[in-house]
């Protein structure tokens, strides 16, 4: 089956797919339908574009980690991983309570069929947990824009209220209640989230598709699909929310606009300058600074994360690498065949002009998704309860250490001599030495089996380096010489003083001329090969960096608009002012220690709430910390950049007022 993408995409929307047939991995099969267009499988995230019968793994390739001469046995031996086992909870099942019964099933097999070298076992996960610190980051960020936003409403609903005190009075002295001005005053602001949230909605349909190609082009070459499309729940939340923070941050603003004081209004006192409406105008204006202090610093230290997982070391070097992956089983290789044309595809890489060494490896560094592990034994070491024996492992060429520049603390790197006459032998990384044999120098000639393999020697040790993400932990690894554990499918590593570009021609041109026929599942930089594991940092900067510059805007919207209602306030008092000698910079002054002086506050309150709300992005952190002063110290610099600014062109408007024209204000 099909997805719908694939099917309109490669094939045009051939409304006679069904009954052709497709070639997968050289194999022949024939198309029974299209998926539906909202159905992308069940990997959250990903995006699935070919289904094949369970049954028809073996005839595809597929091994599920079983020697290549084990396929036929593929769907029966409980050593194959190739299911997934997925599914909804039944309503009123916990989380624990299915955990529990699934770790009863795993039990009563394990003690009927006992499998000694299983890596994994049977066990209850929730799919969006991985991505849950994410998620929460994002919408906290969110919703706190929106809380600068509705800020921003109910410091408007003020100013507009008491411009109205005139009206308002006269429906009071004509017999109208306080509640049906408040309740005025509310469908008014309706009126105007309504056509706000439309606007919303729009945009949305315009900068999701945008925002989602982006993300595509960072995964590339994986598929990702992420469902964030504006349907109807979307369009419904939006116009919930519109609506909802309209009513309620438009509540207070218009119960104390309908408190008018009619003697006040019959002495035409029309622009008061009230105690309580100033106090709440100020503290609008403080919570809005202090939210874009929170979200802007939020916004540095993701940045700052992803600069320092750019500049990470991951442990090899990744400059001047091509990187090119085929699978022999697709045209038919056996293992024999298998073998024969990777020594030759070695060779012929190795003797290329402006290549200086190649390599093979089976699984790619720094794919952002975890290999298969396998259970791992070790000579005379009998595993503690808990211990977890399951290990990442690759199947690499001789040189991939030094092709790729991964530093050996002890011993020595696979060579061609490590072949299937040899005696069988191994590679560990740092921390499994350290783990088991508690060091480098101590694991020289200890014995390791991986999975059900043969015992291997260790005859080196390897540095530590990144294997799935740039900001995972040390784990034990262990290295299999591709001369003695066979594998279909490869990627030829080619280093050299040319440029990648000539490095990946050079490759697709090695293995053309061995098999003109073999596809090329990818050909790319090394770089490029590898910048999947930046994604979720590179995705959350991005959103943080909006929401950080759409709330400072809101907050220098609300700033300004403050600042210029209290110099229309002033108005009179600045001609008298200035009648009486005072300068222009004297006023820009005063005004712009208002201004400055809220700003402060609101910032101090700020920096506060970020000192304990920062820690919260640890999930999403790396290299830098929590508390990070570079990161505070910007976004103070923004944050009261941005109040300056915002208060200075009120106040200096407010410095070219003519005194007469201000004394005949009133």
């Amino acid at each position: 089956m099909l997805s719908d993408g694939l099917w309109r995409r490669d094939f045009g929307a051939d409304p006679a797919i069904v009954g052709k047939t497709v070639e997968v991995n050289n194999y022949l099969l024939t198309v029974v339908g299209v998926a539906d267009p909202t159905f992308h499988g069940t990997i959250v995230s990903y995006d699935v574009e070919v289904f094949i019968p369970v049954m028809m793994a073996a005839q595809i390739g597929i091994t599920g980690g079983l020697p290549e001469n084990a396929a036929s046995t593929l769907l029966s031996d409980r050593r194959a991983a190739i299911l997934f086992p997925q599914g909804y909870l039944r309503p009123g099942t916990s989380v624990a309570n299915a955990a529990a019964q699934t770790a009863a099933i795993w039990a009563t097999l394990s003690r009927d069929r006992p499998l000694t070298d299983a890596a994994q076992h049977l066990k209850v996960a929730l799919f969006w947990q991985y991505i849950l610190p994410t998620l929460v980051v994002l919408s906290a960020m969110g919703l706190l824009v929106l809380l600068i936003a509705c800020a921003n409403i109910a410091g408007l609903v003020l100013v507009r209220g008491v411009s109205r005190r005139g009206d308002i009075a006269v429906r009071l002295a004509l017999g109208a209640t306080r509640t049906r001005i408040v309740r005025l005053l509310l469908i008014e602001n309706l009126v105007l989230a309504v056509p706000g949230a439309v606007l919303g909605v729009l945009l949305a349909r315009r900068g999701i598709p945008v925002f989602v190609s982006y993300a595509e082009q960072l995964a590339a070459p994986q598929r990702l699909f992420f469902n964030i499309g504006v349907d109807g729940l979307v369009i419904g939340f939006a116009a919930l929310v519109a609506c909802g923070s309209a009513l309620v941050f438009g509540f207070v603003p218009a119960l104390q606009s309908s408190r008018v004081d009619l003697v006040a209004v019959i002495n035409e006192d029309a622009l008061p300058r009230g105690a309580t409406r100033g106090r709440l105008r100020a503290g609008l204006v403080v919570a809005q600074v202090a939210v874009s202090l929170l979200l802007l610093v939020g916004a540095g230290l993701v940045t700052r994360s992803l600069e320092a997982a750019r500049r990470a070391n991951p442990g090899f070097n990744r400059d001047h690498v091509s990187s090119l992956e085929v699978d022999v089983k697709q045209n038919g290789y056996d293992e024999a065949r298998g073998r024969v044309f990777y020594r030759h595809l070695l060779d012929t890489a190795r003797a290329a002009p402006g290549v200086e060494s190649a390599t093979l490896a089976t699984y790619q560094l720094l794919a952002f998704l975890d290999t298969r592990a396998q259970r791992v034994a070790i000579e005379g070491y009998d595993p503690r309860r808990g211990d977890d024996p399951a290990v990442l492992s690759n199947t690499v060429g001789p040189y991939y250490f030094r092709t790729l520049r991964i530093p050996l603390l002890a011993g020595r790197a696979f060579e061609d001599r490590d072949d299937e006459t040899a005696a069988p032998v191994a590679i560990v990384n740092h921390t499994l030495a350290q783990k088991f044999w508690g060091g480098a120098a101590q694991a020289m000639g200890k014995r390791i089996r991986a999975g059900d393999g043969d015992w291997r020697t260790v005859i080196g040790v390897a540095a530590d380096v990144k294997y799935i993400q740039i900001n995972e932990v040390p784990r034990p690894y262990v290295y299999l010489p591709f001369l003695q554990a066979y594998r279909s499918n490869m990627i030829l590593y080619t280093r050299g003083p040319a440029s990648v570009e000539v490095l990946v021609d050079q490759a697709r041109k090695d293995v053309a001329a061995l098999d003109a026929d073999l596809p090329i599942l990818h050909a790319e930089s090394l770089v490029e090969a590898t910048r999947g594991a930046l994604i979720f940092f590179q995705l959350t900067a991005t959103m943080l960096f909006l929401f950080g510059a759409a709330g400072m805007a809101l907050s220098a919207m609300g700033t300004y608009g403050l600042v210029s209602y209290t110099v229309k306030q002033s108005t009179h008092e600045i001609g008298i002012r200035m009648a009486l000698g005072a300068s222009g910079l004297s006023v820009v002054r005063t005004f712009l220690g208002r201004g400055v002086r809220l700003g402060a506050i609101g910032a101090a309150f700020g920096f506060m709430a970020a000192l304990g709300a920062t820690r919260l992005l640890s999930g999403v952190l790396f290299g830098v910390s929590a508390t990070d002063a570079i990161s505070f110290a910007r976004a103070l610099a923004i944050v009261l950049g941005g109040v300056v600014v915002a208060t200075l062109v009120p106040a200096w408007r407010a410095a070219r007022t003519n005194p007469l024209s201000a004394l005949r204000h009133q």
